[in-house]
């Protein structure tokens, strides 16, 4: 399971791209969620937005999340700060995965530039 932070939706993309990326989990409202939805519909990727996973009574979507995560590359986006990494982490141990920071990742992706 890939975790990332939200903002830069034009460099979301192109890790979602260069990840294989299938389905974006956001721990974002819908509405904070709107551009990178639609940058989602335009690489071929699903868009779920769940803000729910971010609460104490989200861990019982962690097996939603983790039943998700087993059958499409996944990456949970949301906020700069550690509860994204912590939901990654639940999620990620539910379905007997490990998290990739794709911000903090050793070895960044690089694109090449045309």
């Amino acid at each position: 399971m890939f975790t990332a932070q939200a903002g830069d939706d034009e460099r979301l993309a192109q890790l979602f791209s260069g990840e294989d990326i299938e389905l974006v989990l956001d721990l974002r409202s819908e509405a904070e969620g709107i551009q990178i939805a639609r940058t989602c519909v335009q690489i071929d990727t699903y868009y779920v937005s769940r803000p729910s996973l971010l609460e104490a009574k989200g861990r019982e979507g962690d097996t939603w999340a983790a039943g998700l995560a087993l059958r499409h590359r996944t990456c949970l986006i949301g906020g700069p700060d550690e509860s994204r990494r912590a939901v990654a982490r639940r999620i990620a141990e539910s379905a007997g995965q490990r998290v990739i920071d794709l911000d903090l990742s050793p070895a960044p992706i690089v694109f090449s530039v045309k």
